[in-house]
């Protein structure tokens, strides 16, 4: 859908620089740097995290509202389905009358014929 290949263009590059900060922090804790592992936890991870997270929360609404306009899209579908399938129901029930009503016509003048004792004329 639209717009959804960069978005996730995106939230790979977030998920990037969220790898090479905690590598960074991790660094710093090794190195016995507690200092320098807080300020990054509290500054650049968690503005990773808040990027990846809005990154991500904007894709899932895309994909919510695709999915939105999808199930309209069926409803509109199925709605079409059911009054075709009507309309068919009865052009079936009309087109029975009338094959009913010429048969009956036709075999009208013959039972009449046999219980006058007459032949009908060919």
């Amino acid at each position: 859908m639209p717009g959804e290949r960069e978005l996730w263009g995106r939230v790979s590059s977030d998920i990037v620089a969220y790898r090479r900060t905690i590598a960074r922090v991790l660094a710093a804790v090794d190195r016995g740097d507690h200092a320098a592992a807080r300020a990054l936890v509290r500054g650049e991870l968690r503005a990773a995290v808040d990027t990846t997270s809005a990154d991500m929360s904007s894709d899932i609404e895309l994909n919510g509202k695709a999915a939105d306009a999808d199930g309209r899209f069926i409803g509109t579908q199925r709605r079409r389905s059911l009054e075709a399938a009507l309309v068919l129901a009865l052009a079936s029930v009309v087109f029975t009358t009338i094959v009913a009503v010429l048969v009956y016509r036709l075999a009208a003048p013959v039972a009449t014929s046999s219980t006058t004792g007459r032949r009908r004329p060919r």
